[in-house]
């Protein structure tokens, strides 16, 4: 077991995060939890359904709280939403209270992924309320990933994810957490 009791796994939305958080949670005996399904559980609607309903900003705040919850639980592997260090105190708080890896891919890579994923996402929507699509989900990808690189960048453990599959994602999540922790 590492060192640190607990790993916050950064990225963009499509990276892999929610996929990669339980397998490595796992191989290290630690418990896992998406920030994005624990906010739809405590406020019980669905993500575009809080934006909508309720707004980004109580979705940003509901996020906030429950981060500063798991930021005190051991033993913990934390899946974050892609929005979530846009708070400088979150930021802050995972880079003090454990270990943050920034899984990164590029823009075409994530829009390819996102463009398949079944999940809607509020940040990716158009001016008609759908999901973005071709080049148009390209470029709000490629745009609001320069606007969130320099927070993610900021991780201890940066993984570059492109053509990788959440297997060896974790594999490699696994040996730079063991690198780290030999100091």
């Amino acid at each position: 077991m590492p060192p640190v009791q607990r790993i916050y796994m950064t990225g963009f939305m499509g990276v892999g995060k929610s996929s990669v958080t339980p397998r490595v949670a796992k191989r290290l005996g630690f418990s896992s939890v998406d920030l994005d399904e624990e906010i739809v559980q405590h406020l019980g609607m669905s993500v575009p359904g809080i934006f909508e309903v309720l707004g980004e900003e109580v979705f940003r705040e509901t996020e906030w709280d429950l981060l500063q919850k798991y930021a005190r639980q051991p033993a913990i592997v934390v899946s974050l939403g892609g929005g979530a260090l846009g708070n400088p105190h979150a930021l802050n708080l995972c880079l003090e209270t454990g270990l943050l890896i920034y899984l990164k891919a590029g823009p075409v890579a994530l829009a390819r992924r996102l463009a398949k994923s079944r999940q809607t996402r509020p940040k990716l929507f158009g001016p008609n309320g759908q999901m973005l699509t071709g080049e148009d989900l390209e470029h709000r990808v490629r745009t609001l990933l320069a606007e969130r690189a320099s927070v993610y960048e900021q991780a201890e453990i940066i993984i570059p994810v492109d053509g990788l599959s959440t297997s060896q994602i974790a594999d490699k999540v696994l040996y730079a957490i063991q690198k780290n922790s030999k100091g």
